[in-house]
This record gives C-alpha cells, sequence and structure tokens, in this order.
C-alpha cells in the first residue's frame, strides 16, 4: 500500500517484492562482512530500479488526478447542460459522481415531475372549474320585468 491509501497495481507490488528480496539476499555479508563486486553492483541496480519505479508511479498517479479532475469538471458540465436544457427540472433531484450515476438520477427527476405534472392535470380536471376566484359578470335579468329592470339599473348607480 502507499501513503495515499491506494493499492499498488499487481505487478508492481511484485517486482517490488522480488528485489527487496534480492537486496535482503544481497545485504547479507558473506562470512568476513564484504559483498562481492558483482552482487554490490546488482544490488545498485535494483535499488535505480526501485527508484525508477516509484518515480513512475508517482507520475502515474499524478495523471491519475489530472483525469479524475477533468471528468469531475465534465461530468458537472453535462449536468448544467441537462438542466439547462429541461428548466422544469429540480436542481437538488439531479446528482450523481459518475455518467451512469448522473443519468439515472436525470430519469428519476423526469419521472418525478412528470408524476406531479400528471396528478395536478387529474386534480384541476375533478374540480370542474379553474382554479381562483369566479369572473365577475353583472345578475341576469332574463327573468325581470321592465320595471324591475329599471330598480336594479337605478340601484347600480348609487
Amino acid at each position: 500500500m502507499s501513503g495515499e491509501g491506494e493499492e499498488l497495481p499487481e505487478e508492481v507490488a511484485a517486482e517490488l517484492s522480488a528485489l527487496g528480496a534480492e537486496l535482503g539476499d544481497a545485504s547479507e555479508a558473506d562470512e568476513d562482512g564484504e559483498l562481492d563486486a558483482r552482487e554490490a553492483e546488482r544490488v545498485a541496480e535494483h535499488e535505480a530500479d526501485r527508484e525508477a519505479g516509484h518515480a513512475e508511479l508517482a507520475a502515474v498517479r499524478a495523471e491519475l488526478e489530472r483525469e479524475r479532475e477533468r471528468s469531475r469538471a465534465a461530468l458537472a458540465r453535462y449536468r448544467e447542460a441537462a438542466l439547462a436544457a429541461e428548466p422544469g427540472l429540480p436542481p437538488e433531484l439531479v446528482d450523481g459522481d459518475t455518467l451512469d450515476e448522473l443519468d439515472e438520477s436525470l430519469a428519476a427527476a423526469r419521472r418525478t415531475v412528470a408524476s406531479i405534472r400528471e396528478r395536478l392535470t387529474v386534480e384541476e380536471q375533478a374540480r370542474g372549474f379553474p382554479a381562483g376566484a369566479p369572473a365577475r359578470s353583472r345578475p341576469s335579468t332574463a327573468g325581470l320585468s321592465a320595471q324591475e329592470k329599471i330598480a336594479l339599473g337605478l340601484g347600480e348607480q348609487r
């Protein structure tokens, strides 16, 4: 495991393990406590390879983080474009850390909005009249006599 909490790829871990074993074998001194020149050279090569592997791993990790950031930015732009294309969708319902999660939440938001619209339509039709105050109109004079119509007209002038 690395210091960042990510596991090394199997190939890298195997090679580092093999290098460590060879270093351990090479570091054991013979009876006099000295290493012969070939083993010292081999140890130096392995140490250089190990350092190069660590440098390459750091470069790959940095590139991976850059790609993750680009992916997050593209996902944010996609979310904003989807919300701009469908302004009826509440932004609180559209979220996700991956493209699949975001598409899933967009579909769920569309279903929710469609369900609410359908429910409102059904309720409006069940009422039988438009919501709000009725239109103002004058009382009907169809069944009134002429004298009653005159009295009604004079009463409205006051």
